[in-house]
Formats: C-alpha cells, structure tokens, sequence
C-alpha cells in the first residue's frame, strides 16, 4: 500500500510566466504527476493562492489531492498485484443530465 508521505517527488519542469507560475513534479517510479498553477497579482510580483492537481499515468481521473491520488493508486493496483493477469482500467461515462418538469 502506497502512502503519500512514500512518493519520492521530484522537480521536472517550472515556469514563471506573467501572470503564473507553473510546476510539475513526477515520481517516475510510481508513474505520479503533481502540477501545481499559482496565480499572481497584476503587478507580477506577490502571489495568490495556487492550485493543485494530481495524476496516475493511464488513468484519466484528475485528483485535487495526494490523499484522493493515493487512495485512488493503492485501490487500482492492489487488484493487479493480486491477479497479475488482469489489469484495472477506468472508464468515463458523459451522459445529458435529466431535468423534471
């Protein structure tokens, strides 16, 4: 079982663009991504509050945190390390919402 304080991140990319600052950090060896967006103010210099958004390699969910992530990670592989020959994939169902009249 993973648990967040486990992953290993690392630096992979930051950028400090106008009006944001862009981050992404990996643990490659879990297959994690964290990307975090921190907005600043019109004169550039002080921050405001960031946001953040976690990610599994080949799952399609975004997690808006580590603990939703880690849940997420140890329910999908706890399956596959339990039955190597099977694998779990997620799928996303978009339906029209139904309004009563």
């Amino acid at each position: 079982m993973l648990h967040p304080d486990d992953i290993n991140w690392r630096l992979k990319e930051s950028w400090n663009l106008k009006n944001q600052h862009y981050t992404i950090f990996r643990d490659d060896e879990r297959k994690v991504q964290w990307e975090s967006v921190t907005n600043k103010d019109s004169s550039g210099y002080g921050q405001k509050k960031s946001s953040s958004a976690f990610y599994i390699d080949g799952d399609e969910r975004e997690f808006l945190s580590v603990e939703e992530m880690v849940d997420a990670y140890n329910e999908k592989f706890k399956f596959e390390d339990e039955n190597p020959d099977h694998e779990v994939k997620y799928v996303r169902i978009v339906v029209k919402r139904k309004t009563e009249k």
